[in-house]
This record gives C-alpha cells, sequence and structure tokens, in this order.
C-alpha cells in the first residue's frame, strides 16, 4: 500500500516538474470544475507583465 502512494507521489511530481506548478494549478481546478477560464486569463496576464 505503502508503494503504491509513493509512486503516485513521484508520478504526480514528475508531471508538476515537466508542465509547470501554474499549468498543474490550472489543470487541478478545470478537473473540479471551478473557474478554470479565469484562472486561464489570469495566468497569462501575468506572464506577459
Amino acid at each position: 500500500m505503502i508503494g503504491i502512494f509513493i509512486q503516485g507521489l513521484l508520478i504526480s511530481g514528475g508531471l508538476i516538474i515537466a508542465i509547470g506548478a501554474q499549468n498543474a494549478y490550472i489543470l487541478r481546478q478545470g478537473l473540479l470544475g471551478q473557474k478554470s477560464f479565469m484562472l486561464a486569463r489570469y495566468v497569462l496576464f501575468v506572464m506577459r507583465h
């Protein structure tokens, strides 16, 4: 059981590193159905300025 947890933790960490923390946050919010469009616009605005 612990092995499965550690494997999931490592895979999640690898995905966050690969796609970036901001994108992971937006993907998570989108999967939860919480204001993903507004968050994406905010991150785009912040990244451009």
